[in-house]
């Protein structure tokens, strides 16, 4: 993110491939609203038959997912990002045993 509230990601699913894409995130957003965005819409756009390999570079956002969701939940996602991260858990969990 930038001084001015601005944040992007991009999904990138293999050389050349046609889902390739890059969003920047509306309104005043952080790295990590960027980070749940992209793990969000990851877990939304790929196929259900295909395992799903997510990399981060935000150490924020592998916590995020890895160590603090399960206590979020509980609270209720009372958290900052929450809906996202709430969404992105559900589309995640949806994926068991594809």
């Amino acid at each position: 993110s930038t001084r001015d509230g601005r944040a992007a990601f991009a999904l990138w699913w293999g050389a050349n491939s046609k889902r390739n894409c890059a969003y920047v995130v509306e309104g005043k957003a952080t790295d990590g609203s960027a980070g749940a965005l992209a793990v969000l819409c990851a877990a939304r756009d790929a196929p259900l038959d295909t395992n799903l390999l997510i990399y981060m570079s935000s150490q924020y956002t592998i916590r995020s997912f890895c160590y603090w969701a399960g206590d979020n939940e509980t609270r209720g996602w009372s958290c900052a990002n929450g809906d996202e991260l709430r969404d992105a858990v559900e589309w995640l969990a949806a994926r068991r045993g594809a």
